[in-house]
Parts: C-alpha cells; structure tokens; sequence
C-alpha cells in the first residue's frame, strides 16, 4: 500500500494549502494549475494501470477481441453503446488498451474536474478525498464514466439548463444504464424538511427487512434489454449470496450523514449548493437500508452515483473552520482518514490492488485475475 500512501501525501500537501488559504477563502495562486497537476497524477495511476483493480478479464478481452471493421458485433451484447463506440474509435487510433485506459481516464477526470469545481468550494481536497473513497472501484469503465457524465448533468440541472441535462443525462445512460437513476434530482432541488428526512430513513431501514426492495428492483429490467440482462444477474447473485454489509461502513455513513444532517442549514447560508449535494446523499442513505438486506449490489454501484457526494459534502465542512489550530488538527485527521480508508476501499479484493501494477512502475508483479 506504500505506492498509493505516497500519493496521498502527494495530494494531501496543495489540499491541506487549499483549504488553510486566508480566511476568507479567496483562490490560492496558481489554483488551476495545481489542480490540473492533481488530475494528472490521477490520470496517470488510473490509465497505465496494468492487471489490477476489479473487472480488468472482462473488459480487456472485450477490448482485445473488439474488430475495427464494425461498430457493433457479438461481443458488444453486454456493454452500452457509447462505450462501444469509445473502444472502437481508441481501438481504431491504437490497438493497444493502455491508450485507451488513458483516454477513458482522461474523460472521467477532466469531466469530474468540472463537477468538483462547481459542486465544491475546494475541489483539490475532493479529488484527495475521491481518491481513497473509490479506489477500490477503479475498474468499474462503464459506470465511471457514467458517474462523470451524470454529475455533469446535475451542473445543468442546478442551473435549470433542461435540454443539456437531459443531453448529458442520456449521455450516461449510454455508459451504463443504472445511471437513469439521476433522474430523481429532478425532484431533491427544494430543501427537505428535517422530519421528512427522518421518517423517510427510518421507513427505508423497516422496508429493507422486507421482499419490496426485490420486486421493486425486477421492474428495473423493463428499461431496455441491457438492463433486464443486468437485473437478471444481479437478482441471480442475491439469490446465492447472503447480503452482509460492513459494520466498518455502516458506522462511518452514519457518522458522515449525521454530521452533514446538523450542519446543514449553516454549511447552506455559506455555500447554497450544500442543500442540492445533501439531498443526493440523502437518497444513498436510503438506497443503502432498502438494500442492505437484500441487494448489495445496489449498495456498491447503485449508490455510487449518490456517495460521490460524500467527498464533495466532507469538504464542505471546511467551511466551517475559523481558527487556524482547529484547522491544522482537522487536516492530520483528514489525513488519517486517508490513510485509513484507502485500505479499506480495496478490502473487498486487496489481492488485485496492493501493490500497484503499471506499464511504467512494477511490471514483473505476477497477479492471479
């Protein structure tokens, strides 16, 4: 783990700047640059990966399989058209999947760049925090790039841009189908009430020791054929699995959530935005009762396009600090925290992280996938 512990500190160091700037929060010289530094380094790790991280058989025999003479032939039946059309055109450019792990590293960061620059008041802290959080998701393509697509809807939609949300809504959908979930910010822009958010929690918890959640997530395949493969494989594996999530992870949202929850209204007088990410996260609590029990698969990519707010909102907490000593022990938390969760994020399939394999950096690391 020592590769990825580097890279904390390496991004720790202009975040901790980020947020310790003068009080007022005015911009940091040099602000873009370094940013665009920290989504280079990410860029780098995440495209000349080589035989690591979840899902790598796969999508790199998709890859090596995929012919440059069609679009679209038999080995295309289980992934979304815009994906496709992306290993096409790559594969057409250069037949070799480092580029096109590069160039699909490439869109995600530079499309999250943008969110978190909107979204976020210090956005280098959230690349930061993104980084430990989803580490151990890395090689979910398709849902990455949906994820990517569907925050940059929800600028449009904040904005009530109405055609380019649903341009780039559709636009995720096209990565991979679950994101059609977004769909709900339509209905998270006013601000909900806070017994609203308790009751609705605590029915979410009571409706997850029930079958509902099951049947519920059935009509899911009706959408296309792409989704009703997805859900047919996915009701198949909670049918063998036995659903158990982590005590380790359960304690953590609440804590998260619960300090989002009380500091809400004075978070939001500062930074408007606060209340829309909230609501979003508000709805992943949710999803995370109602599947608990039953799906975990909703728990780790259904949620994933309601827990990217978990960054966004930590960082809004930073807001909150006045006194530079209360901050500096904030940061050497915030940098345990890093260090502490970017093991947990790969805990799942440590075997296929730790350590890190790329064309450039330990290439004779032997791996079993």
């Amino acid at each position: 783990m020592y590769f990825y512990y580097f890279t904390i500190l390496l991004l720790f160091i202009p975040a901790l700047i980020e947020t310790s700037y003068p009080r007022l929060r005015g911009e940091i010289p040099y602000k873009k640059i370094i940013l665009g530094f920290v989504v280079l380094v990410l860029v780098g790790q995440m495209g000349l990966r080589w035989e690591m991280a979840t899902d790598w058989k796969p999508y790199f025999y998709h890859f090596t399989k995929k012919n440059t003479t069609e679009v679209f032939s038999y080995i295309d039946y289980d992934y979304e058209k815009a994906y496709v059309i992306l290993v096409y055109l790559c594969k057409k450019i250069a037949n070799h999947y480092s580029f096109f792990l590069v160039v699909h590293a490439a869109i995600f960061f530079l499309l999250l760049k943008k969110s978190f620059e909107f979204f976020s008041p210090f956005p280098i802290l959230v690349m930061l925090l993104f980084y430990v959080s989803f580490l151990g998701v890395w090689g979910a393509n398709r849902q990455f790039l949906a994820v990517a697509f569907g925050l940059l809807s929800l600028i449009y939609l904040y904005e009530k841009r109405w055609l380019w949300f649903v341009i780039m809504l559709f636009m995720a959908t096209q990565f991979h189908v679950t994101s059609i979930i977004l769909v709900i910010f339509v209905f998270l822009q006013k601000k909900i009430s806070n017994l609203m958010i308790i009751v609705i929690l605590a029915a979410s918890f009571i409706i997850g020791y029930t079958s509902l959640p099951v049947k519920v997530f059935s009509l899911f395949g009706g959408f296309s054929e792409a989704a009703a493969f997805k859900a047919n494989a996915y009701l198949k594996e909670a049918k063998f699995t036995k659903a158990e999530v982590s005590t380790f992870g359960l304690i953590k949202r609440l804590l998260f959530f619960s300090l989002f929850f009380i500091y809400r209204n004075k978070i939001s007088e500062m930074f408007p935005k606060y209340n829309f990410l909230f609501n979003g996260y508000f709805v992943g609590m949710c999803f995370y009762f109602l599947f608990s029990k039953s799906l975990l698969v909703m728990i780790s990519r259904g949620s994933l396009y309601f827990n990217i707010f978990e960054p966004i909102l930590i960082s809004c907490l930073f807001l909150l600090v006045k006194d530079r000593r209360v901050l500096f022990f904030m940061a050497l938390g915030l940098f345990a925290y890093c260090i502490i969760f970017v093991k947990q994020s790969v805990i799942s399939y440590p075997e296929l992280f730790d350590p890190y394999r790329g064309i450039l950096f330990n290439p004779k690391v032997f791996r079993i996938l």
